[in-house]
């Protein structure tokens, strides 16, 4: 008797056995055959969506309508989502009530940008797919800036580029960002740009120059000028120095005695004051001090880190300098104003007295106090004595200099005996100088 009454139904209804084991429930406590609904059976689904961004719930709204349009205010079938953006969130599946008389809203949150597709399909479709729409979901609200394209290492002086691109929480563009950004760096003599407004043909992305000019490991920072959270930084970038432009001469002392062996240090440095610590040229070591010892041409090696140290002797007093000029290109440095004092007296030097005089007529003549060198000792305080090969010459007393004499010293003298003759200056203690 039932599977009589199942013929009839499904003669009547043209519905297949599943649509009549429920018919046929509502007479019987089971039913023996079922098979799934062919989905030309089953309702036109309807989607619509719009306002769809990445980091936003939008509403999908999903309508149930028979062949006529109409929406079908009795179904109550179960539906399933797809879609092309992996990273969606959809509601799990859901069984229409009688309540939502066909018609339904569905919260839906987008990841991706771009255009995505929607399906949904009942559950007891034998094609799955009843419905599928294709939507275009725009970017979020500004949440990051994606810094690229700089390198993690480079040189002073050197521009490179960096592409600043605004995106949302998911990473998408913000292709309508129209806001301004400023850049800072941990290298307070960078070359940054001037802040910038995007605009809209940017699409989110704009390309900016950066120099450093301060070697070590440097940074630099983007941020948004109206939202301060707004911001990324690139850190742990090398900065290297740039070609040798010059040398800085140092650390010889700036008042030495004439003859004394001080050191000075010479550094390789780019044209932004960087020690060029991988400098590996030759110098060459000159002075004012036309008598000074100083040490051979030097190469540079790596170990050396673009500074070395060297001996050198000044013995001509007065200001001198230290110069270091490479010996092929033009970088050259020097340390200048290097005061060099005599040092102590060792040598007496009598000079300027006529060497045709007549006997009996007095003439001048002076008396310099010598360092080894040849240098004015300026600080002698001996005292001297003359004599001559005249024996009845007419000389100076026994004469101490002074300070103010500052080692020299005028004197007039007669010889009376015809003949050559000389005079002698003599310490009265060192006799032998």
């Amino acid at each position: 008797m039932r599977r009589d009454l199942f013929s009839v139904l499904r003669q009547f209804t043209g519905r297949s056995l599943t649509l009549m084991c429920v018919m046929s429930s509502l007479f019987f406590s089971a039913c023996e055959e079922k098979s799934a609904i062919k989905t030309s059976q089953l309702p036109q689904l309807l989607i619509a969506a719009n306002n769809l961004k990445s980091d936003a719930y939008s509403d999908l709204v999903v309508v149930a309508k028979d062949a006529k349009g109409k929406t079908v205010t009795a179904y109550t079938g179960t539906v399933r989502f797809t879609s092309t953006d992996p990273y969606s969130e959809f509601p799990a599946s859901y069984t229409f009530t009688v309540k939502d008389a066909g018609t339904k809203k569905f919260p839906v949150k987008f990841k991706t940008a771009g255009n995505q597709t929607i399906s949904i399909y009942d559950t007891r479709s034998t094609t799955q797919t009843l419905a599928k729409i294709e939507v275009t979901v725009g970017a979020g609200s500004p949440k990051n800036i994606v810094l690229t394209g700089h390198p993690v290492t480079t040189q002073a002086g050197i521009s490179n580029t960096v592409l600043a691109a605004i995106t949302d929480s998911f990473g998408n563009v913000v292709s309508d960002y129209v806001g301004t950004v400023a850049f800072a760096s941990s290298d307070s003599s960078a070359v940054l740009p001037a802040n910038y407004t995007f605009t809209l043909t940017d699409a989110g992305a704009h390309s900016f120059p950066i120099s450093f000019q301060a070697a070590g490991t440097q940074s630099f920072t983007v941020t948004d000028t109206a939202d301060e959270l707004l911001t990324n930084n690139q850190s742990g970038i090398t900065v290297r120095a740039g070609v040798v432009q010059n040398f800085s001469v140092a650390s010889f002392p700036s008042s030495v005695g004439a003859g004394s062996s001080n050191t000075v240090t010479v550094t390789a440095k780019d044209a932004f004051g960087n020690i060029a610590n991988d400098y590996t040229g030759t110098i060459h070591l000159s002075s004012s001090d036309p008598s000074a010892v100083l040490p051979s041409d030097y190469t540079f090696v790596e170990g050396d880190l673009g500074i070395k140290t060297f001996t050198i002797n000044l013995r001509t007093s007065g200001a001198q300098s230290i110069i270091a000029i490479d010996t092929v290109s033009s970088a050259t440095g020097g340390q200048v104003g290097i005061i060099v004092n005599p040092g102590t007296a060792t040598i007496l030097a009598l000079s300027g007295y006529p060497v045709s005089a007549s006997a009996g007529t007095s003439s001048n003549f002076g008396v310099t106090a010598k360092d080894i060198y040849g240098n004015t000792a300026t600080s002698y305080l001996g005292t001297v004595h003359f004599t001559s090969s005249d024996s009845i010459a007419v000389l100076p007393s026994n004469y101490t200099f002074v300070t103010g004499d500052a080692g020299v010293k005028s004197f007039s003298g007669t010889l009376k005996t015809s003949g050559l003759h000389s005079i002698t200056v003599t310490d009265t203690v060192a006799g032998s100088m």
